[in-house]
């Protein structure tokens, strides 16, 4: 594949993250149909640019930092602004932006004390990121009325749907941010044991 080509999927993927500061602008000035429609063609992205990737062979290191990176600030940025606009919890909003900024501190510590962590995404994690998406999806086109019926029985029934996806959302984020912790911990605990990490005069 081309040099350009090759660059591809970094190029959507670095489209989705400049998607963010206007989905988070969108949710704040109450435009939720157009934050709906940007969010859904944003999340269409990271399926895009992966098959690409996988497709023709395109996978460089900048995509391995740089797609993790771009799904976290989207999810972290339209659930804060959603938060802020009272259309989810508080508690909800902390716990999967201190989950992800758990993960991101841990790379770059790990990176800054020379001992890099890979992290691979566990199956609890790619569950907690479809349901995440998800309920940001559902939450702004309840926002946006784009759900089908406008009578109050198909509301308490989306609604219904919101309140599991804010459980699914709730316990796999306490699961994976648990499963990193505990990896983490391993992989610090291995390299302390190793001679040639202890520092100078140990």
């Amino acid at each position: 594949m081309a040099g350009g080509l090759r660059q591809l999927p970094n190029l959507i993927t670095t489209a989705r993250i400049l998607t963010v500061p206007v989905i988070v602008w969108l949710v704040l000035r109450g435009f939720m149909t157009e934050a709906f429609w940007l969010f859904l063609v944003a999340g269409a992205s990271d399926a895009v640019d992966g098959w690409i990737a996988r497709r023709f062979d395109a996978r460089t290191r900048l995509g391995t930092w740089l797609d993790p990176l771009a799904d976290k600030l989207l999810i972290s940025g339209t659930f804060v602004a959603l938060g802020w606009q009272n259309w989810l919890p508080v508690w909800l909003v902390m716990a999967v932006v201190f989950r992800d900024l758990m993960i991101v501190g841990g790379v770059m510590l790990g990176q800054t004390v020379g001992q890099p962590l890979a992290i691979s995404p566990s199956r609890t994690s790619k569950v907690n990121t479809t349901a995440q998406i998800a309920m940001a999806l559902a939450v702004l086109a309840m926002a946006g009325a784009l759900l089908p019926g406008d009578a109050v029985l198909n509301h308490r029934h989306w609604q219904t749907v919101i309140d599991l996806l804010m459980v699914v959302v709730a316990a796999t984020t306490a699961l994976s941010g648990m499963g990193y912790l505990v990896r983490w911990l391993r992989h610090a605990g291995r390299h302390d044991d190793t001679p040639g990490d202890q520092p100078p005069g140990a």
